[in-house]
Protein backbone atom coordinates (compact mmCIF):
# COMPACT_ATOMS: atom_id res chain seq x y z
CA UNK A 1 0.00 0.00 0.00
CA UNK A 2 1.37 3.38 -0.95
CA UNK A 3 0.23 6.50 0.92
CA UNK A 4 1.04 10.04 -0.08
CA UNK A 5 -0.37 11.78 2.98
CA UNK A 6 -2.11 9.78 5.68
CA UNK A 7 -2.69 6.07 5.75
CA UNK A 8 -5.46 4.67 7.85
CA UNK A 9 -4.49 1.66 9.97
CA UNK A 10 -6.01 -1.63 8.88
CA UNK A 11 -9.55 -2.02 10.13
CA UNK A 12 -9.81 -4.68 12.83
CA UNK A 13 -13.32 -6.06 12.83
CA UNK A 14 -14.93 -7.08 16.08
CA UNK A 15 -16.40 -10.53 16.29
CA UNK A 16 -19.57 -9.13 17.87
CA UNK A 17 -21.14 -5.73 18.45
CA UNK A 18 -22.48 -6.58 21.90
CA UNK A 19 -24.24 -3.31 22.57
CA UNK A 20 -24.95 -0.04 20.80
CA UNK A 21 -26.21 3.11 22.45
CA UNK A 22 -26.79 6.68 21.36
CA UNK A 23 -27.11 10.14 22.78
CA UNK A 24 -27.90 13.43 21.07
CA UNK A 25 -25.80 13.35 17.90
CA UNK A 26 -23.36 10.64 19.03
CA UNK A 27 -23.19 6.86 19.22
CA UNK A 28 -21.16 4.33 21.21
CA UNK A 29 -20.71 0.60 20.82
CA UNK A 30 -19.30 -2.17 22.97
CA UNK A 31 -17.29 -4.41 20.67
CA UNK A 32 -16.14 -7.91 21.58
CA UNK A 33 -13.09 -9.28 19.82
CA UNK A 34 -12.78 -12.51 21.84
CA UNK A 35 -13.57 -13.87 25.30
CA UNK A 36 -10.92 -11.67 26.91
CA UNK A 37 -11.02 -8.46 24.87
CA UNK A 38 -13.69 -5.79 24.55
CA UNK A 39 -13.43 -2.22 23.33
CA UNK A 40 -15.68 0.81 23.60
CA UNK A 41 -15.90 2.97 20.49
CA UNK A 42 -17.78 6.24 20.08
CA UNK A 43 -18.36 8.56 17.13
CA UNK A 44 -20.36 11.67 16.18
CA UNK A 45 -20.84 14.99 17.99
CA UNK A 46 -18.27 15.72 20.69
CA UNK A 47 -18.80 19.26 22.04
CA UNK A 48 -18.93 18.07 25.67
CA UNK A 49 -16.32 15.31 25.49
CA UNK A 50 -18.95 12.61 25.04
CA UNK A 51 -16.65 10.63 22.73
CA UNK A 52 -14.00 10.39 25.47
CA UNK A 53 -11.14 11.49 23.21
CA UNK A 54 -9.63 14.30 25.30
CA UNK A 55 -10.91 17.04 22.99
CA UNK A 56 -14.14 18.40 21.50
CA UNK A 57 -13.60 17.54 17.83
CA UNK A 58 -16.45 15.56 16.24
CA UNK A 59 -15.51 12.18 14.78
CA UNK A 60 -17.37 10.67 11.81
CA UNK A 61 -15.90 7.21 12.44
CA UNK A 62 -15.49 4.96 15.47
CA UNK A 63 -12.80 5.98 17.94
CA UNK A 64 -11.71 3.77 20.84
CA UNK A 65 -12.52 5.10 24.32
CA UNK A 66 -9.64 4.42 26.69
CA UNK A 67 -10.83 3.46 30.18
CA UNK A 68 -7.79 1.40 31.30
CA UNK A 69 -7.63 -0.79 34.33
CA UNK A 70 -10.46 -3.11 33.35
CA UNK A 71 -12.56 -4.35 30.44
CA UNK A 72 -15.97 -2.78 29.82
CA UNK A 73 -18.95 -5.14 29.99
CA UNK A 74 -21.78 -2.64 29.40
CA UNK A 75 -22.34 0.92 28.14
CA UNK A 76 -25.28 3.31 28.43
CA UNK A 77 -25.62 6.85 27.03
CA UNK A 78 -27.73 9.84 27.99
CA UNK A 79 -28.17 13.11 26.12
CA UNK A 80 -24.50 14.13 26.25
CA UNK A 81 -22.78 11.60 28.54
CA UNK A 82 -22.07 7.89 28.77
CA UNK A 83 -21.26 5.44 31.55
CA UNK A 84 -19.51 2.10 31.26
CA UNK A 85 -19.74 -0.81 33.67
CA UNK A 86 -16.34 -2.44 34.08
CA UNK A 87 -15.72 -6.11 34.84
CA UNK A 88 -14.51 -5.05 38.32
CA UNK A 89 -17.98 -3.73 39.21
CA UNK A 90 -16.83 -0.12 38.90
CA UNK A 91 -18.65 2.47 36.80
CA UNK A 92 -16.83 5.17 34.80
CA UNK A 93 -18.70 8.07 33.16
CA UNK A 94 -17.63 10.83 30.76
CA UNK A 95 -19.12 13.71 28.75
CA UNK A 96 -21.47 16.42 30.05
CA UNK A 97 -21.63 16.84 33.83
CA UNK A 98 -23.80 19.92 34.41
CA UNK A 99 -26.07 18.01 36.85
CA UNK A 100 -23.43 15.76 38.43
CA UNK A 101 -24.45 12.88 36.14
CA UNK A 102 -20.86 11.62 35.95
CA UNK A 103 -20.89 10.91 39.69
CA UNK A 104 -17.54 12.61 40.34
CA UNK A 105 -18.54 15.22 42.93
CA UNK A 106 -18.36 18.25 40.65
CA UNK A 107 -19.88 19.75 37.48
CA UNK A 108 -16.83 19.61 35.17
CA UNK A 109 -17.22 17.73 31.90
CA UNK A 110 -14.82 14.81 31.37
CA UNK A 111 -13.33 13.61 28.10
CA UNK A 112 -13.11 17.08 26.57
CA UNK A 113 -9.52 17.82 27.67
CA UNK A 114 -6.30 15.78 27.63
CA UNK A 115 -5.54 13.65 30.69
CA UNK A 116 -9.18 13.09 31.63
CA UNK A 117 -9.68 9.55 30.38
CA UNK A 118 -7.93 6.26 31.10
CA UNK A 119 -6.30 6.14 34.53
CA UNK A 120 -7.12 9.85 35.03
CA UNK A 121 -10.86 9.14 34.94
CA UNK A 122 -12.04 8.20 38.42
CA UNK A 123 -14.80 5.64 38.86
CA UNK A 124 -18.10 6.72 40.38
CA UNK A 125 -17.84 6.44 44.16
CA UNK A 126 -20.44 3.81 45.06
CA UNK A 127 -19.06 3.25 48.56
CA UNK A 128 -18.29 -0.40 49.24
CA UNK A 129 -20.76 -1.54 46.58
CA UNK A 130 -20.14 -3.17 43.22
CA UNK A 131 -22.42 -2.53 40.26
CA UNK A 132 -23.82 -5.26 38.02
CA UNK A 133 -25.70 -2.95 35.63
CA UNK A 134 -25.60 0.70 34.62
CA UNK A 135 -28.31 2.76 32.89
CA UNK A 136 -28.21 6.41 31.93
CA UNK A 137 -31.05 8.88 31.35
CA UNK A 138 -30.94 12.35 29.84
CA UNK A 139 -29.01 13.93 32.75
CA UNK A 140 -28.88 11.19 35.38
CA UNK A 141 -27.23 7.81 35.85
CA UNK A 142 -28.13 4.71 37.86
CA UNK A 143 -26.32 1.55 38.91
CA UNK A 144 -27.93 -1.71 40.02
CA UNK A 145 -25.83 -3.18 42.79
CA UNK A 146 -24.92 -6.80 43.54
CA UNK A 147 -27.57 -6.97 46.26
CA UNK A 148 -30.35 -5.70 43.95
CA UNK A 149 -30.48 -2.18 45.36
CA UNK A 150 -30.15 0.85 43.08
CA UNK A 151 -28.00 4.00 43.41
CA UNK A 152 -28.69 7.02 41.16
CA UNK A 153 -27.03 10.40 40.75
CA UNK A 154 -27.28 13.49 38.53
CA UNK A 155 -30.34 15.50 37.51
CA UNK A 156 -33.29 14.96 39.81
CA UNK A 157 -35.94 17.47 38.69
CA UNK A 158 -38.55 14.70 38.40
CA UNK A 159 -37.18 12.52 41.22
CA UNK A 160 -35.18 10.35 38.82
CA UNK A 161 -32.18 10.21 41.21
CA UNK A 162 -34.47 8.58 43.81
CA UNK A 163 -33.76 11.11 46.56
CA UNK A 164 -37.25 12.45 47.16
CA UNK A 165 -36.32 16.03 46.28
CA UNK A 166 -35.64 18.04 43.12
CA UNK A 167 -31.95 18.85 43.80
CA UNK A 168 -29.29 17.23 41.62
CA UNK A 169 -27.12 14.62 43.34
CA UNK A 170 -23.40 14.23 42.65
CA UNK A 171 -22.31 17.85 42.34
CA UNK A 172 -20.43 17.62 45.65
CA UNK A 173 -18.04 14.88 46.83
CA UNK A 174 -19.89 14.43 50.13
CA UNK A 175 -23.04 13.35 48.25
CA UNK A 176 -21.35 10.22 46.88
CA UNK A 177 -19.81 7.04 48.28
CA UNK A 178 -21.58 5.79 51.41
CA UNK A 179 -23.62 9.04 51.50
CA UNK A 180 -25.27 8.03 48.21
CA UNK A 181 -27.94 5.88 49.81
CA UNK A 182 -29.24 3.00 47.68
CA UNK A 183 -32.94 2.99 46.98
CA UNK A 184 -34.69 0.25 48.90
CA UNK A 185 -37.52 -1.35 46.98
CA UNK A 186 -39.14 -2.76 50.10
CA UNK A 187 -38.80 -5.88 52.21
CA UNK A 188 -37.60 -8.89 50.25
CA UNK A 189 -37.59 -6.93 46.97
CA UNK A 190 -34.69 -6.18 44.67
CA UNK A 191 -34.19 -4.79 41.20
CA UNK A 192 -33.48 -7.35 38.49
CA UNK A 193 -33.06 -4.85 35.66
CA UNK A 194 -32.88 -1.09 35.08
CA UNK A 195 -34.41 1.19 32.47
CA UNK A 196 -33.57 4.91 32.60
CA UNK A 197 -35.71 7.49 30.83
CA UNK A 198 -35.53 11.26 30.53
Amino acid sequence: MRCLFLCAPPLVLATVVEQRTQGVGFHCALLRFNAQRTELSCWGQNDKGQLGQGDTMPRPTQQAVVLLGSQAVQISSGAYHSCALLETGQVKCWGANNRGQLGLGDSANRGDDPKEMGDWLSPVSLGNCKAVEVRVGTEHSCARLEDGRVKCWGGNGQGQALTGGPASIGLWPWELGEALVPESLGTNRRAISLLAGS
